[in-house]
């Protein structure tokens, strides 16, 4: 299993066969992108402390910023508006509203296939300055299905090995007591079930759940900070009736984390992201054309309380 051969140049494509049968970390389509040329991960996405996070990692195409890059489903945007570079800073201030580069995180499990442009774009493209992601969701009208899975990771499952300079070097020498293994436990949990309920008419659900659960210490005492990850689709498609194919998506997406600065006294903030959306799509096969419209709409929230 691979990338598919580009049809044009500066496109890449990635199959349901490829999403499948490559491993996956949280779930999310950004750690796919990750594995093609030309797609780069934040630093921070290989520091150990990720190990923990369920959010998307950031990714650059072609050398630009992550929040340069245009992120479509289905063709509804979810780039976030909201001070998409301040998501690395939240823990660093106490007044920060996390933004992030996506409004929400999308789960391989719904997405059917995703293209990824690094030039050569089309022009049905906006609202971006680096490369293009375009996922198209599963179809309603796949074969008779139903699944539930549970997948998880933790901290005692996992051997670190710190690596220190040498004193004789004349690097800086790491204090022993700095070195600690974050201690987290992660678990994932999926349903989805297709139903082609006749000839015309098709339904798809699938829900995922992503918790995360992490221990510290701040001021002297453990604390523990808490993450969770909600993605949703509900789809209807209709098909050879009196259009040639209408599909019908509802996307729910919410975001949440308790978190705190660490050794800072009551410094415990709540923070809401996510967005919710939905796509109207119909085609139109004509004896000399194809028509596609494409009507959709989608809320996104980012708040803290603390």
């Amino acid at each position: 299993i691979g990338i598919e051969v580009p049809v044009v140049i500066g496109r890449s494509y990635l199959d349901r066969n490829f999403i499948t049968s490559t491993a996956k970390g949280n779930g999310d389509i950004n750690e796919l992108i990750a594995l093609l040329p030309g797609v780069q991960l934040s630093n921070d996405a290989f520091s150990i402390e990720s190990l923990a996070e369920i959010s998307a990692p950031e990714i650059s195409i072609s050398g630009a910023q992550p929040w340069q890059t245009g992120f479509s489903i289905d063709g509804m945007n979810y780039n976030n508006r909201i001070d998409p570079a301040s998501a690395t800073r939240v823990t660093a201030t106490s007044n920060d509203v996390s933004g992030g580069v996506q409004s929400m995180n999308v789960n391989s499990d719904i997405v059917e296939s995703i293209t990824v442009y690094d030039h050569n774009i089309p022009a049905e493209f906006g609202g971006f300055s680096g490369g293009i992601v375009d996922a198209k969701t599963k179809s309603a009208f796949a074969k008779d299905s139903f699944s539930f899975g549970v997948r998880g990771n933790q901290s005692s499952w996992g051997e670190y090995h710190f690596l220190k300079a040498d004193e004789e070097s004349g690097q800086r020498n790491i204090d022993d007591e700095a070195l600690e293994a974050p201690e987290f436990k992660k678990i994932s949990y999926s349903l989805s079930a297709n139903k082609q309920l006749n000839e015309r008419h098709g339904l798809m659900v699938s829900v995922n759940y992503l918790t995360s659960d992490i221990s510290d210490f701040s001021l002297g005492q453990p604390k523990t900070q808490s993450r969770r990850n909600i993605n949703a689709l509900v789809k209807y498609g209709y098909k050879n009736g009196w259009v040639d194919q209408l599909d019908i998506s509802l996307m729910y997406a919410p975001y949440e984390v308790d978190n705190f600065i660490v050794d800072t006294k009551d410094s415990n903030f709540h923070l809401e992201g996510g967005a919710v959306g939905g796509v109207i799509s119909l085609t139109e096969n004509l004896s000399f054309a194809t028509w596609h419209s494409n009507l959709n709409v989608n809320l996104s929230d980012n708040s803290r309380e603390s």
